[in-house]
């Protein structure tokens, strides 16, 4: 599993860098200066040694083969001797012709850009695009993201996590950048595409936090904003899952609160933290915000979907009140906060909490990894129906009934992404929820076809009861996880709540011979326009059957050849209209058309002008 938080392939990246630093070390200067402890993981070395090695001089002997040289000579490079052979730097000649020809990509790339962009807005609406980079290769950036006003000054300010940025010898370490609400003439995204390392970010309106230093934390995991000490201004919450106190395998966890102040925009420590004492607690994995004792003020929310809550690695989900009592330099323990949340019936291995969602006084928890048991007593057997998926719904209003939403079939992973809304009229609530493992029965050119793991997502109404399904939208690639996230938002300002579904995964090319992703997000606009039955077979499909794209009435088309847009999806809303900002982690775009680091992460921000 690639996100798994211990020994997965992300994980791993870390642990890589952290003992290949070691053995190179260890390499050039010797044992002698590093530790050795039992567990070739904890070995530590002073990279700071002046030990040195000390060689004969060798003489060239042999036969050499004269390989061609692409039109460059020796006088393209800086050659210079080193104690263990050379070292060879490109001249500035060679450089200042390699940056000219990046400045001409550059120009050709965005030239591109625009005419992509403008096809793209004639097709489906006059929607401008504007693209955030960062520097750091592999930095998931926008794999969290929130917004407030945390510094009071009347503009909504958008937080943004990067948990895989790095530095030398300091991996994964994470940041989040904070983009300051302003006047749109002075808006940092008047722009078509920005990076926020590339200039002072007292010009872009912009401050970043990181996380403790040599902790391999994934600060920015999770982000959230709320007032949790009532003070009148907002808090920025961020977590740090691999946080660990006395090991680096214990993957304790650490929730960091920095809380906001009118025109502050510089952040040095957490004036709160969160902590947590259990190995493998991975503490903040998830955050959200929810009022749930009904006082009016948002409380703060905190997933632990790996934590051992009677069974292992079952989940748990926390709450820390909001307070007048809370105070800087605060510490509270996990363990000792009152309110916790947990599902009626615990399974080892559930993972609880793995995300939440919030809308006023309900709160949605997932559980991706629930399996049906074959034994009443719910240990292991072969005959289980694993990762079946179920979410859990509580209500804190005493207006709904508490749910569950339970899957059926073999890696459904039922209810990973959920949300509430009012999609077809103002008195019936609907809950959408995700089932991005659900095989779809498709069509293509007359002839049917089983499309694996394609993804749905389900709509039923929550008022009436009676589990009466309204609508199923349906993905119509393999494996593309159609459904990752479900949102209601009124984004076009007519009354009714529209539906955002994500699709990160997709396959441009339905043969798969060209492995090109092209992930997307779909939007369903409410009201009339709303589909309800098979809602993505329409008489509106060609010769592919089902066709999200056809039906819906907003599609997002990548605008760079290989994207996982639509990870992670967020809204913001003004006077005007709505932006919505979607993540894709992994995506490459910045390092082809702005020189950026590789697969660094970009988020994209849409407008949608209200009627």
């Amino acid at each position: 599993m690639e996100n798994y938080f211990v020994g997965g392939v992300n994980d791993m990246v870390g642990w890589t860098q952290r003992s290949w630093n070691n053995v190179v070390t260890m390499l050039n200067k010797g044992t002698d200066v590093c530790k050795l402890p039992y567990n070739p993981l904890f070995v530590t070395c002073n990279t700071s040694s002046t030990f040195k090695y000390t060689h004969e001089e060798k003489i060239r002997n042999g036969y050499y083969v004269n390989r061609g040289k692409h039109g460059l000579s020796q006088e393209d490079f800086n050659i210079t001797k080193t104690a263990r052979g050379i070292n060879i730097e490109l001249g500035q000649k060679l450089k200042n012709e390699i940056q000219w020809k990046y400045k001409e990509i550059g120009k050709l790339k965005r030239k591109l850009f625009r005419e992509r962009k403008i096809e793209s807005e004639k097709k489906k609406s006059n929607i401008p695009t504007t693209k955030l980079m960062v520097n750091g290769s592999y930095a998931r950036f926008g794999w969290s993201i929130s917004s407030g006003d945390v510094n009071k000054d009347g503009y909504n300010d958008v937080v943004i996590g990067s948990p895989g940025y790095s530095h030398v010898n300091n991996w994964q370490t994470g940041r989040i950048y904070i983009v300051y609400g302003s006047e749109p003439r002075t808006d940092v995204f008047n722009t078509e595409a920005i990076n926020l390392d590339a200039h002072k970010l007292e010009q872009l309106n912009v401050t970043f936090i990181e996380g403790a230093d040599k902790k391999q934390s994934r600060f920015g995991t999770s982000v959230t904003v709320l007032d949790i000490d009532l003070d009148g201004v907002e808090d920025v919450v961020v977590s740090s899952p691999s946080y660990w106190n006395d090991s680096p395998l214990d993957y304790n966890g650490l929730v960091s609160v920095y809380l906001g102040q009118l025109n502050k925009r510089e952040y040095s420590k957490p004036d709160i933290v969160i902590t947590c004492k259990v190995k493998y607690c991975n503490l903040g994995y998830s955050l959200n915000k929810a009022d749930v004792n009904n006082d009016g003020f948002p409380d703060l929310l905190i997933g632990s979907p790996y934590y051992t809550a009677g069974y292992e690695q079952s989940g748990i989900v926390a709450v820390l009140m909001a307070s007048k009592n809370i105070k800087a330099k605060s510490v509270f323990e996990f363990e000792k906060l009152q309110t916790k949340l947990l599902p009626e019936k615990q399974q080892p291995y559930a993972w609880f909490g793995h995300s939440i969602t919030s809308k006023g006084n309900m709160v949605m928890v997932s559980s991706p990894n629930y399996r049906k048991c074959f034994l009443s007593n719910c240990s292991y057997s072969q005959n289980d129906i694993q990762v079946i998926g179920q979410s859990h719904i509580f209500s804190f209003d005493k207006k709904q009934l508490n749910l569950t939403l339970t899957g059926s079939s073999l890696y459904q992973s039922t209810g990973y992404s959920v949300d509430i809304g009012f999609p077809y009229d103002k008195e019936n609530l609907v809950i959408a929820y995700s089932i991005p493992g659900n095989d779809v029965d498709g069509r293509f050119n007359y002839f049917t076809e089983d499309i694996y793991r394609a993804g749905s997502v389900v709509l039923v109404n929550y008022t009436s009861k009676d589990g009466n399904i309204l609508a199923q939208f349906d993905g119509n690639r393999k494996y593309a996880r159609f459904g990752h996230v479900v949102k209601f938002v009124d984004l076009n300002g007519d009354g009714f709540d529209d539906l955002i579904i994500s699709e990160p995964n997709r396959i441009k090319d339905r043969s798969e011979w060209q492995y090109i992703k092209n992930g997307r997000i779909y939007v369903f606009y409410g009201g009339s326009q709303m589909p309800s039955g098979k809602a993505t077979f329409s008489t509106a499909c060609d010769l592919e059957q089902p066709c999200p794209s056809n039906v819906a009435n907003f599609t997002s088309d990548s605008l760079n050849e290989q994207s996982n847009n639509g990870h992670f999806v967020y809204n913001v809303s003004d006077k005007q209209g709505v932006y919505l900002y979607s993540a894709d982690v992994a995506s490459d775009a910045g390092f082809y058309h702005h020189g950026v680091g590789r697969r660094s992460g970009v988020v994209w921000r849409y407008y949608f002008k209200h009627l």
